[in-house]
């Protein structure tokens, strides 16, 4: 449950003076939740179906909201930075929306008195918690933008979404690894096997996303020639584990089994309902990351020297993908693409 005893105070951020409130407190620390969102202008004339549907996302937003204040005394460092800023943009939304449904005549809802957002007590489990909270929220607009009216109230909900999308692009590495990919694989027959399994669920969702359809052509472009890397390694990987003596793991042929498989392993978000450059960018960020951490882990395990150097140049390759897909996302900016010194996944 949300509590006492945070930085900011949630008696102002989820009081009655609900949306309203929230902006004025953050004012109070120092930020603002205008211009940080990047998100669109009232659409007019929304019909008094929206209200309902916008109402929704109210709740979902106030949700995130909950869970990045309840969650900020336990982040620290690129977590607390990242959490501040994404708090002062859900702020922004819950105010968007909100203005919406009082431009259609209708009563935005409000914070709820409470929200049951489990009892997280390290960093690990906050960002577990804002990553479930976010893809909540992704959920909730993907279910909402098909049924809103006019345009322009779907357009405004989509440029919400896509900043959603980005957040979970962001959470999405600190809890990618709480977990060894690796655990149990003991041996470099072992270790080769659960590689050759990543890089063919990693193939698989390249594949699947191409197929779905709604990418842009520069996003498609990209995904194609990722696709051919990572059908690379599994031949590679497969040609040296068959080498020695092992069958590599069929492939996978479910989405359902694939996107299970690749949460299990720390994706995040879901392969079966990504779709277009939104959310399948940042997915895809979320599952090379999964890679990054694999190799990572295989080079303190394995012990041949050729398959070392075959780990070290994969591990790079699959970098460099994690770097050009957040380009793709942040219009190519260097301090987002590269934003770390090592690469651990």
């Amino acid at each position: 449950m949300v509590g006492p005893g945070f930085p900011v105070s949630r008696r102002q951020l989820l009081g009655a003076s609900g949306a309203a409130g929230l902006a004025a407190a953050l004012s109070a620390c120092g930020r603002s939740p205008g211009p940080a969102a990047h998100v669109s202008t009232i659409p007019p004339n929304l019909k008094a179906v929206d209200v309902t549907v916008v109402n929704g996302l109210i709740d979902a937003e106030y949700f995130a909201a909950a869970a990045y204040i309840a969650g900020i005394p336990l982040l620290s460092d690129h977590n607390l930075r990242a959490a501040k800023h994404f708090l002062v943009q859900e702020v922004a939304h819950i105010l968007e929306l909100s203005n919406m449904v009082t431009a259609a005549r209708g009563a935005p809802h409000g914070p709820r008195a409470s929200y049951d957002l489990g009892h997280p007590r390290s960093e690990t489990q906050v960002m577990e918690l804002i990553h479930r909270a976010e893809q909540g929220t992704i959920r909730a607009y993907l279910d909402a933008i098909p049924r809103l009216s006019p345009g322009a109230a779907r357009a405004a909900a989509a440029s919400i979404l896509a900043n959603d999308a980005q957040h979970i692009s962001v959470v999405r590495p600190s809890t990618a690894y709480a977990a060894d990919p690796l655990a149990g694989a003991n041996g470099d027959t072992a270790i080769l096997g659960r590689l050759v399994m990543i890089e063919q669920l990693i193939e698989f969702a390249y594949a699947h996303l191409i197929g779905a359809g709604g990418l842009s052509s520069a996003t498609a472009g990209v995904f194609r020639t990722f696709l051919s890397h990572e059908q690379a390694h599994v031949r590679l990987l497969s040609n040296a584990l068959m080498h020695r003596g092992s069958v590599p793991h069929p492939p996978p042929t479910d989405v359902r089994v694939a996107s299970r498989q690749l949460a299990i392993l720390g994706a995040g978000g879901s392969l079966r309902d990504s779709r277009g450059d939104a959310l399948s960018v940042p997915y895809m960020i979320g599952v090379e990351t999964v890679a990054e951490g694999a190799y990572y882990s295989a080079m303190s395990k394995l012990s041949d020297s050729t398959l070392l150097v075959d780990a070290a140049q994969v591990m790079g390759c699959e970098a460099q993908h994690w770097t050009a897909l957040s380009g793709l996302q942040h219009a190519g900016d260097v301090f987002v693409g590269v934003p770390y010194s090592t690469v651990k996944g």
